[in-house]
């Protein structure tokens, strides 16, 4: 193998650790975005209804004193003159943001593309009006205060490092080139900037350790309920999920249906309650095992309960139904039946 050969296995191997140790314990992207997905639109809302406060005559210092603000009488009333352009750049910006937020209400956006749409919109709005602000109080109130803060909730709400971190590291870049040119530099200010970043990155990794592990227990959850109806089917004529209640039917297969006499069409015995194809004495005898509470150690513990069917055509099946008690709080599956015709 040659020299140039080897040097680049080295470095897409280089290249391939690098990654993996970026993304480490990160769930996939469709998973994080229905996490943060709804704080997306009224975040925007937040930014159109925070533009528009420039708009008024002497910016937030109106709002603060309309609002009766005690601080406020110890500031000065600001020039109500306002640079045209700017003025013009905070409606600019306002407009941005509500076009986003109609944007992500009214079409479903990929979550890869939503990922980089929400993240690069927070960045060039939050840059923009930084260098922007009429005076050194606006951008105190409105940028060095909030900015860090807001960079600290955003990292920890799910977007992934590789998209977040370019941001945010252009973000206080601008924070503290904008505080020199405003003669706000000062040691303190610096090693404060500097500490942001490394908080961000901090939530941002014990937060997805969080969403990773609850990606996990859900895959595996999911994972044990396929496989424990895969175990089943293969013991039973059909098998489906009853709801905590013993008696609606949340999931069939279409062995179920044909045995039941609704069909396959449509969603067959799904949305049904179990009790439609009992007899009345039958329904007492179900009532009596899916109402008990589990006791210690029976969680899981499978029950056999000879019974009778009787389908739409009015015909009567002999069955053994087979009740396997999965009932766990807060969650709407509650049996899993399998049903063997005697």
């Amino acid at each position: 193998m040659s020299v140039s050969a080897m040097s680049g296995c080295d470095t897409a191997a280089i290249a391939t650790r690098i990654k993996r140790m970026w993304c480490y314990n990160e769930a996939p992207v469709e998973f994080l975005y229905l996490q943060y997905r709804p704080c997306i639109i009224p975040a925007f809302i937040y930014l159109v209804f925070a533009h528009t406060m420039h708009l008024r005559r002497g910016g937030i210092m109106a709002g603060m004193h309309d609002f009766g603000f005690p601080a406020s009488s110890a500031f000065p009333e600001e020039d109500a003159s306002q640079d045209e352009w700017k003025k013009w750049t905070f409606v600019g910006l306002a407009v941005a943001d509500a076009v986003l937020a109609l944007a992500f209400l009214l079409v479903r956006v990929p979550p890869q593309v939503g990922e980089i749409v929400a993240t690069v919109a927070f960045t060039v709005d939050t840059t923009i009006a930084m260098w922007i602000q009429r005076d050194t109080f606006h951008f105190m109130v409105l940028a060095l205060a909030p900015v860090p803060l807001a960079c600290v909730c955003i990292s920890g709400i799910g977007i992934r490092r590789a998209t977040l971190f370019p941001c945010l590291s252009m973000i206080f870049a601008n924070l503290l080139a904008v505080s020199v040119t405003r003669g706000m530099c000062s040691a303190v200010l610096v090693v404060g900037l500097a500490m942001f970043p490394l908080l961000c990155f901090l939530h941002a990794n014990s937060q997805h350790l969080r969403f990773r592990t609850l990606f996990d227990i859900q895959g595996s959850l999911a994972a044990e309920r396929e496989a424990t109806q895969a175990l089943a089917t293969m013991i039973c004529d059909a098998v489906c999920w009853v709801a905590q209640d013993g008696d609606e039917i949340l999931r069939s297969d279409k062995r179920l249906n044909e045995l039941l006499g609704v069909g396959t069409e449509g969603c067959g015995s799904v949305g049904r309650r179990l009790s439609e194809f009992l007899p009345d004495e039958e329904k007492l005898r179900l009532r009596s095992i899916t109402a008990a509470p589990p006791c210690g150690g029976e969680a899981g513990a499978v029950k056999l309960l000879p019974s009778t069917l009787r389908n739409l055509h009015g015909s009567l099946i002999k069955v053994d139904i087979f009740i396997v008690d999965t009932r766990m709080e807060g969650q709407k599956w509650g049996f899993l039946l399998g049903i063997r015709v005697s």
